[in-house]
């Protein structure tokens, strides 16, 4: 099996920040610190903004499926200008998190009791009752926090879900991406040009024009992988995500308007499913809506955190 350094290089961060760095900015806005952890079977690397002069919980951002912190760049700057202190890790085996080599380290309960190590080793977090913290996690992030909410709710303190991956039955894929899995091709895999074209279309509002040369570069790191994508991609989906659980804490939801990946839950069944939980739509976003709309995302994740 390849180890998770083979993995990472040719993960989706890879593709993003060599092909869009516009979607990350060419160096971040405010000042952040790369720092790292040890847990079971490996190291856990984080970004953070610097310490918030309040006492609030720090948000911590968990990001979705063959992604990596630095796609909240952005909002965690946001965030900081309002001041909170953020701090984002690479989940087990994805980004620069190293050591975790088992198809097993991949599964919702491995994630969550790595998250639940890595934050109980934060100095960022010792000084607070049950290492508190403001909890957000992003599509498959989603469901790793609200499962992390369900087994320590007294170690959360909130909790946002943005486009969170198995919300409804099956994961929650929209009627299209589960088109295109029965064709024989999942669009999170991209093994053409076509292929890569639909998946930006799928997870942006607006996704960036490229050279024909980079989007072949593009589909040339996922084939050189592909055996781990796959073998990823069966723990995770296969894993059965339940994002649908009752929890006692305050709840965002957000969802871009422009959702194409997962099926949007109705306001109903969000509440159904979260009764103590708030609705977002967020406009000219879509799937990875803290790219596509960070300063939006940011203002209505500010308001909840304070209560507004």
């Amino acid at each position: 099996m390849p180890n998770a350094k083979t993995f990472l290089a040719a993960c989706l961060l890879a593709l993003f920040s060599a092909f869009f760095p516009a979607l990350f900015g060419a160096q971040a806005a405010c000042e952040l610190q790369t720092k790292q952890v040890a847990v079971s079977h490996g190291k856990i690397v984080y970004s953070q903004t610097v310490p918030a002069a309040t006492d609030a919980a720090p948000v911590v951002l968990l990001h979705g499926l063959f992604a990596s912190k630095e796609q909240w760049q952005t909002l965690m700057c946001e965030l900081a200008g309002q001041g909170f202190q953020v701090i984002a890790p690479d989940l087990p085996g994805y980004g620069a998190s190293v050591d975790f080599s088992s198809a097993t380290d991949y599964r919702f309960a491995a994630q969550t009791r790595r998250l639940r190590e890595f934050l109980q080793s934060l100095p960022e977090t010792a000084r607070r009752p049950q290492h508190t913290v403001a909890l957000a996690g992003h599509s498959m992030g989603g469901a790793i926090a609200s499962r992390y909410a369900r087994r320590y709710p007294e170690s959360v303190a909130s909790l946002a879900l943005f486009a969170p991956m198995g919300m409804s039955e099956g994961g929650g894929w929209s009627a299209e991406f589960r088109a295109a899995l029965r064709s024989g091709k999942n669009p999170m895999i991209p093994l053409t040009i076509a292929e890569f074209e639909h998946e930006l279309s799928l997870l942006l509002a607006h996704p960036p024009a490229l050279p024909h040369t980079d989007k072949a570069l593009a589909v040339a790191r996922y084939q050189a992988d592909l055996p781990r994508y796959r073998q990823v991609w069966s723990v995770v989906t296969l894993d059965a995500p339940q994002t649908c659980q009752r929890h006692t804490m305050p709840t965002l939801v957000v969802w871009g308007e422009q959702e194409r990946l997962l099926t949007v839950p109705t306001p109903k069944a969000i509440t159904a499913c979260l009764p103590n939980s708030q609705f977002l739509r967020l406009p000219d976003s879509g799937h990875l809506l803290q790219l596509d709309n960070p300063a939006g995302l940011a203002k209505g994740y500010g308001e909840f955190l304070l209560g507004k």
